[in-house]
């Protein structure tokens, strides 16, 4: 099965890598739907050797493939998981790690073969109607609430805000959790399952990317994520429900992320410019 190498432009980073990180940012790979394996290269660098995954595809029938008969009713609509902070990064195996995407955090709803992404504050995304469309080509599902965030990748698979603020294209929708799927409310479930769930609905070579994780270890993550100037790490509790009321998601950023310079200010001057 052949793709165009437009559709793991977001793995570039992967390639060239130093050895302490490997273990940590090898969760790139699982984004796109690839298998990896590792292997020695020149000197102090190492190759991640990347294979289509074919249990990545989802065998469920597209929507229009449904019983036309079958009753739909409105999705429901749900406050998004708020982030508690914490400075340090921590270890321990009651708990996963996954990177922090610097973007827009946003609320996939997917109904009838259409997409609405909806903020934090319950707008709607009215600009980015070419992502929606191209969710909705690409998720196979009748109807779904996934939570994630929007962003702007650049030729090496970093994240970039500023790019995204101008509404630069293609964007991507980072998938890490999903409340809702076809009628099923899935909220109860242990972060884990919904994780394994999230990750048959999400297609490799897509607008879409799975968010991956690592057990255990946040403080090597983390150390993997300043070195690469990202914006840093969210911890959450394996067995934790989706419980806004209640939170088990902690955000720990990098101090010296380089994309933060002038962003108070820049908000600050539109916040003005709108009054």
């Amino acid at each position: 099965m052949m793709h165009q190498a437009a559709d793991i432009r977001p793995l570039a980073a992967l390639r060239l890598i130093p050895p302490k990180s490997l273990s940590c940012m090898c969760i790139f790979a699982g984004s796109c739907g690839f298998k990896f394996s590792v292997r020695r290269g020149r000197g102090s660098q190492a190759v991640i050797v990347l294979a289509w995954d074919e249990s990545a595809h989802d065998s469920r029938p597209h929507p229009h493939e449904l019983r036309e008969n079958e009753i739909r009713v409105p999705l429901p609509q749900f406050q998004p998981m708020p982030l508690a902070v914490l400075r340090v990064p921590f270890d321990d195996p009651g708990w996963l790690f996954e990177i922090k995407y610097d973007g827009f955090r946003a609320m996939a709803y997917v109904e009838d073969q259409h997409v609405r992404l909806v903020s934090r504050k319950r707008n709607v995304y009215k600009s980015l109607n070419a992502l929606c469309g191209a969710l909705a080509g690409f998720l196979r599902v009748q109807n779904a609430v996934i939570d994630g965030e929007i962003v702007y990748l650049d030729a090496s698979g970093k994240p970039q805000f500023y790019s995204l603020l101008r509404r630069r294209s293609p964007q991507h929708f980072v998938a890490f959790d999903i409340l809702w799927l076809d009628g099923k409310d899935l909220r109860a479930l242990p972060l884990l399952e919904r994780k394994r769930i999230l990750r048959t609905v999400v297609p490799a070579g897509s607008p879409v990317l799975y968010a991956d994780y690592i057990e255990r270890s946040g403080t090597e993550l983390y150390r993997a994520v300043c070195d690469m100037d990202l914006e840093g790490i969210v911890a959450k509790r394996k067995d934790g429900l989706y419980t806004p009321e209640q939170t088990t998601w902690v955000k720990i950023k990098n101090p010296r992320y380089s994309q933060m310079d002038g962003r108070r200010e820049l908000f600050e001057k539109r916040r003005v410019a709108a009054v």
